[in-house]
């Protein structure tokens, strides 16, 4: 079985700072929907002064491209959270 990544993912973890992604499934009444989780490497608080505002926007721009792609047209959210340190 071969593991291949939807092209959302796979544009988005060429961004720096972006460590990993994932897809989450969120129950939605009788229906589960996809939602991309983004894993990146800094503070995601806006106040921090680690925050990566231009990578948040290459992410939101990677998503958007992708998202014009038939084959992310089923994820329908995005989770952006910091990597957990050790």
């Amino acid at each position: 079985m071969t593991n291949q990544r939807s092209i959302v993912r796979q544009n988005v973890e060429l961004i720096p700072g972006v460590s990993g992604t994932w897809i989450e499934w969120e129950s939605c009444g009788d229906l589960f929907e996809r939602v991309l989780v983004i894993e990146v490497e800094f503070d995601t608080d806006p106040n921090s002064s680690a925050f990566q505002k231009s990578t948040m926007e290459a992410i939101s721009e990677a998503a958007a491209a992708a998202a014009e792609e038939e084959a992310s047209r089923t994820i329908k959210g995005l989770r952006i959270v910091p990597k957990r340190s050790a």
